[in-house]
């Protein structure tokens, strides 16, 4: 009966390791040849035969037990490679074998299938298993293990068990000739006394997991009061640097408060002393223009006035400020208007200064006009003997268009000579006159320029016509492609487009037909130079 009691013990101790079902075998299980089997030789010969005494030692006295340490489990689940390896051991129907893996410290325990049947009649096997197993592993401390960490658990798992088998042997010890009925009276004991210190142990931990929430709940508690502490902290730091950054944007907006106001002071002394020498030139203006012809100049001038006397009152306002905004406001205010003003006052004066500069130049303008007068009166027998030299090479048709030149010219220079006599006569009574008569002078020598040159030009223009008439189609077309490209207002130059596509039709007519081609060409020039001048501003690079 003593026997089988401690059989009952060992198959209880080892019933919590079959918890978790068999898995497949190793791919390669050992065979143990003695009790403790070492395959690598990973432990020292003086750990391999201590080990050997205190597993011989128990077996002999309780149940056979063996120990095999191994570097890994062949990438196999540690209980199925225990089972694959007990299934090779001698006496494995009722063998205990404890398995070890240093590479990556693991450990597994598995029971004969007799001591599987027989391990359930003892209540304390699992408190026994649980103990030596926790026992063992806390020798595990690295991975993977030493040789004295392995050796350190196997031997903590055999000396654990043995102490509890030893303490349940003399608290429930029976004698050979116990009969059932005791036996089957002192197993319900037990397990009474079982179920007793199950609720005593339920009751513990009752106790111990209220003592465990509240340690929870408490250090929850004071975390949560550091984080507010830590977030106050935060907050007040937070709080001084916000400060610290708005004394310096007050600081920086008091600079830049000063700085403008400063400004404005500075463009108050310029603008008076504008005001005050726009004054003298408004009386200079009058004196030469007149009264009515001054009368803005001298309205701009008093508005410039009173932009400045509000200008100093807001200065003023300035000076007594304290806000910085309201600093930058009035000085903005001041600076502002006073350019508005001043940009006004400058226009207004601007037509005089011209004015006067050019009454200081027309005598030289008036002397050059008769001097290109006398030239072009000379050009003008010129023109008509090179017309009659043209028109004893070229049919009368083709030079159509020139006949009538040489007297257009006579005609606009005649208009010139009248134009001078005119401004010479006036120059010194009537100078906005004289300046006038000048400028009608100057357009109509430039008129008469044209109409002779296009004679002088003709000939080569005609030994060339298909060149020039080509090139003219070609820039015209560009043109128009271009203006097609460019963003801009097509009403703008749709008449022009239209003049176009009217003179390349022209030119072309005359390659074909030789139909007055001078006047296709010049036609096709004029128009392409009022193109030109007007897609000029939208080619500029700003666009």
């Amino acid at each position: 009966m003593r026997r089988i009691r401690r059989l009952s013990i060992v198959a209880a101790m080892t019933a919590t390791m079959l918890i978790g079902g068999v898995p497949a075998f190793a791919a390669d299980p050992l065979t143990p040849s003695t009790y403790v089997t070492d395959s690598d030789n990973f432990l020292s010969d003086e750990q391999r035969a201590k080990l050997e005494t205190d597993a011989e030692s128990f077996s002999s006295k309780y149940h056979p037990i063996y120990a095999v340490i191994v570097p890994n489990f062949s990438d196999e689940e540690p209980d199925a490679w225990c089972r694959a390896t007990l299934a090779n051991t001698r006496n494995n129907n009722k063998a205990l074998l404890y398995v070890v893996g240093y590479e990556d410290g693991k450990d597994a325990y598995c029971v004969g299938p007799e001591l599987e049947r027989t391990m359930n009649i003892s209540s304390h096997a699992n408190e026994y298993v649980r103990s030596a197993l926790s026992q063992a592993r806390q020798k595990y401390t690295s991975t993977p293990l030493t040789p004295d960490e392995a050796a350190a658990g196997l031997t903590t798992f055999i000396s654990s068990l043995r102490s509890s088998f030893a303490t349940y042997d003399r608290q429930s010890y029976a004698p050979h000739g116990q009969t059932n009925a005791n036996y089957e009276a002192e197993r319900q004991q037990r397990e009474a006394s079982g179920r007793l210190e199950s609720i005593k142990t339920i009751v513990l931990f009752f106790f111990l997991g209220i003592l465990v929430i509240g340690s929870i709940i408490f250090g929850e508690w004071s975390k949560a009061r550091e984080e507010d502490e830590r977030a106050a902290e935060i907050e007040e730091a937070a709080w001084r640097i916000s400060r610290r950054r708005d004394e310096r944007e007050d600081k920086a907006a008091q600079r830049n408060a000063d700085r403008l106001v400063e400004q404005a002071k500075d463009r108050l002394s310029k603008a008076d002393q504008e005001v005050r020498d726009a004054e003298k030139e408004w009386d200079y203006a009058r004196a030469q223009f007149g009264i009515a012809a001054t009368e803005q100049f001298r309205n701009r001038i008093k508005e410039a006035k009173e932009a400045l006397s509000r200008g100093d009152a807001l200065y003023k306002q300035c000076r007594t400020a304290y806000d910085p905004a309201k600093k930058e406001s009035l000085a903005s205010q001041i600076i502002n208007e006073l350019d508005t003003q001043l940009g006004l006052l400058r226009d207004a004066q601007a037509p005089f200064s011209t004015k006067r500069s050019e009454r200081t130049a027309l005598p030289t303008r008036l002397a050059e006009a008769q001097e290109r007068l006398a030239e072009e009166l000379a050009d003008v027998e010129r023109s008509r003997e090179e017309l009659a030299t043209i028109a004893s090479i070229y049919p009368g048709t083709v030079l159509a268009a020139l006949e009538d030149n040489p007297d257009k010219a006579t005609s606009l220079l005649t208009s010139a000579h009248n134009a001078i006599e005119s401004a010479q006569a006036i120059i010194d009574t009537d100078a906005d006159l004289a300046t006038s008569a000048v400028d009608t002078a100057e357009r109509a020598l430039l008129m008469a320029y044209h109409e002779m040159n296009a004679i002088f030009t003709a000939k080569q223009d005609l030994d060339h016509i298909e060149d020039r008439l080509g090139a003219a189609i070609a820039a015209l077309s560009s043109d128009i492609e271009e203006a097609d490209r460019l963003q801009t207002d097509r009403t703008l130059l749709a008449p022009l487009i239209t003049d176009a596509r009217e003179a390349i039709t022209r030119a072309q007519e005359a390659l074909i037909h030789n139909d007055n081609p001078l006047d296709a060409l010049e036609h096709a020039r004029s128009v392409e130079a009022k193109l030109d001048a007007t897609l000029d501003p939208l080619r500029s690079p700003g666009r």
